[in-house]
């Protein structure tokens, strides 16, 4: 499963302390926040919705996953417009899908 995916790679990022998804909504400490050695400015929460679309692989539909990085042990309740963050996206077609023009 993506999410799992995702989740063993922020387990082995010391910088991200706290995650959440799109399958998962309430933020979750990760085994990192016990790393004393991270600075608090340097400390970083990941909300993600992983590419867990499985109904719709076999129908060749393109899929895709989207993360944003935020500033700080929580994205909770963050004010926006002064809030440091990151938002990228990724997409993934089937070999065999085929286009019109």
């Amino acid at each position: 499963k993506a999410e799992d995916l995702i989740q063993q790679a922020v387990a082995r990022c010391p910088h991200i302390v706290t995650a959440s998804s799109e399958e998962d909504s309430i933020e979750r400490p990760t085994q990192n926040q016990s790393c004393s050695y991270v600075p608090k400015t340097e400390q970083y929460t990941l909300a993600f919705d992983p590419p867990d679309s499985s109904s719709i692989i076999p129908s060749n539909w393109t899929i895709g996953a989207i993360m944003s990085l935020w500033d700080g042990p929580t994205a909770l309740n963050c004010n926006l417009s002064s809030s440091s963050s990151i938002y990228t996206g990724g997409l993934w077609a089937t070999n065999n899908r085929h286009y019109r023009h």
